[in-house]
């Protein structure tokens, strides 16, 4: 999984852009969002964004420190923003759960991703391995066809 700006701007600079996994060239240049991996990534963000909030920002609003996370706004939250109308009927955790939550999340995705990886990696190498097998049955029909036809030749 690479981002599509930076496979964007090799497809740039290359008329066949070789795979950063596997490294074969392609001139096929339809690319598939891995919504799985952006979801992980969102998340990331957020909890980027939340660490950096806890630690040294205050709400722009009230001043105060940002302790709580609110789930509908995905962002963090003072204590006097919790109990405006604008949150009241929001899901709202301490910051620390919210954080330890979405570690959590993140690690299923992420473990979920692992698994697509490694199964995708088994069905490329079984895929590979039935080429060469088609390839050794075609080789092996070809010679059978022209030793046939040496010895039609000869009659």
């Amino acid at each position: 999984n690479f981002c599509r700006s930076c496979i964007m701007s090799h497809w740039e600079k290359y008329t066949n852009f070789p795979c950063p996994q596997c490294k074969e060239t392609s001139t096929e240049r339809n690319l598939s969002t891995n919504r799985q991996l952006a979801n992980v990534i969102k998340i990331v963000k957020i909890l980027q964004c939340s660490k950096r909030r806890h630690e040294d920002d205050l709400c722009e609003e009230h001043g105060k420190k940002l302790k709580l996370f609110c789930a509908e706004d995905q962002r963090p939250i003072c204590v006097q923003c919790d109990r405006s109308q604008d949150h009241q009927f929001h899901d709202v955790t301490p910051i620390d759960e919210a954080a330890e939550d979405y570690r959590k999340l993140f690690q299923i995705h992420l473990d979920l991703l692992k698994k697509e990886l490694d199964d995708l990696f088994k069905y490329k190498c079984s895929e590979q391995e039935k080429d060469k097998e088609l390839k050794s049955e075609r080789e092996i029909k070809r010679q059978k066809i022209t030793s046939e036809f040496e010895e039609l030749h000869q009659f």
